[in-house]
């Protein structure tokens, strides 16, 4: 009788601790179906934008299409709701559903619109080459349309910033991914930003563990200031280039003046012991 009741038990576990665990699926799964709700479409905003956002929620939560297009009418307000109401009963599925809206909310002329946004995008002054290079990429997945990687490439060439391009210039047979041309535009600007921390060297305080070693600017000032006018001793800009231009103009004259040199005793001069030399003009020499 034990072992029957024993049995019994044992057959009820089953059924008993598989409630728990469906309560809990259906629980998971009406928690990620109402995240949807924070996703909306009204008619007006891009459908593309839209359905990018539905389509990485479902694909994270793990939602299958068949939940999302029950869930639908908690998808769209104002005229996609009216709009939805009237196509709804026709719908069979979410790809379905994908298809009209992408027909009946996209502008006709879509990808040339799009085309001419995207080739009008130039990066930034503030813009980080990261994350222009991911919205360009976003920009690209919105068309129905899909371009080479060679035509992308050539695009963002034209419309990244201009200060990028010493190092596109000095590496361009590498550029030949988008791949590429990320690397070498982030290389340049740690580069940037490591030259915009430079600092200038401390200057030498009482707390100084190594004074000789430190950067001294009035030594270094001192010491070439020194050197400057032991250089240029004799530049013109110093007091005897007028002297010697004063001698070497009268030296170099000789046809207009005959210059004289006579030692007249000190004694005419009113000086005792000693001699004085003085310089005699006469008349030129005809």
């Amino acid at each position: 009788m034990l072992n029957k009741v024993n049995m019994i038990g044992k057959s009820s576990n089953p059924s008993t601790s598989s409630e728990p665990t469906a309560s809990l699926q259906t629980t998971s799964e009406f928690s990620h179906l109402s995240g949807l709700q924070k996703i909306k479409f009204n008619g007006k905003t891009c459908v593309h934008e839209f359905l990018q956002r539905v389509r990485e929620y479902s694909s994270v939560r793990n939602i299958p299409s068949s939940k999302i297009l029950t869930f639908a009418t908690e998808l769209f307000t104002g005229d996609a709701l009216h709009w939805y109401r009237s196509i709804g009963s026709s719908v069979n599925s979410w790809d379905e559903l994908v298809t009209l809206l992408k027909e009946d909310f996209s502008h006709f002329d879509h990808d040339y619109r799009l085309m001419s946004e995207i080739r009008n995008r130039t990066q930034g002054d503030s813009e980080n080459i990261t994350i222009y290079l991911a919205k360009m990429s976003e920009l690209f997945s919105r068309l129905t349309k899909t371009i080479s990687e060679q035509e992308k490439l050539d695009i963002l060439l034209h419309n990244i910033r201009p200060c990028y391009s010493g190092v596109l210039a000095s590496n361009s047979s590498s550029i030949t991914t988008i791949d590429n041309l990320r690397t070498l535009c982030r290389n340049f600007e740690k580069i940037k930003c490591l030259t915009s921390q430079f600092k200038e060297p401390p200057r030498i305080s009482s707390v100084t563990l190594a004074p000789d070693l430190a950067y001294s600017k009035s030594s270094d000032y001192n010491f070439n200031k020194a050197n400057y006018y032991l250089n240029n001793k004799y530049n013109n800009n110093s007091k005897n280039y007028n002297y010697n231009k004063f001698n070497y103009k009268n030296q170099g004259n000789n046809s207009s003046f005959n210059i004289k040199h006579k030692e007249v005793p000190a004694v005419s001069a009113g000086l005792q012991n000693k001699t004085h030399l003085w310089m005699q003009f006469s008349k030129p020499i005809s």
